[in-house]
């Protein structure tokens, strides 16, 4: 993946709650809206895994979800 940080950085996704942690980022892969496990690697951003927009929808709207109450 090329390095371009400004656009790298807007896309990357961190939780909104508790303790702030990077989940992943959004890109476009082959095409195709995904969210993406990257890592950075000798100054380069690499994509180790990705799930596209609909297998993301698919999946949530497949299975039962689990609920948390929490107090954070």
């Amino acid at each position: 993946m090329r390095k371009n940080k400004s656009i790298e950085e807007k896309a990357t996704v961190y939780t909104s709650h508790g303790i702030k942690k990077k989940l992943g980022m959004w890109a476009e892969v082959n095409g195709r809206l995904a969210f993406a496990y990257v890592r950075e690697k000798n100054d380069r951003t690499e994509i180790l895994g990705y799930t596209s927009i609909d297998e993301l929808q698919h999946q949530v709207h497949s299975c039962e979800i689990p609920r948390f109450e929490l107090d954070i």
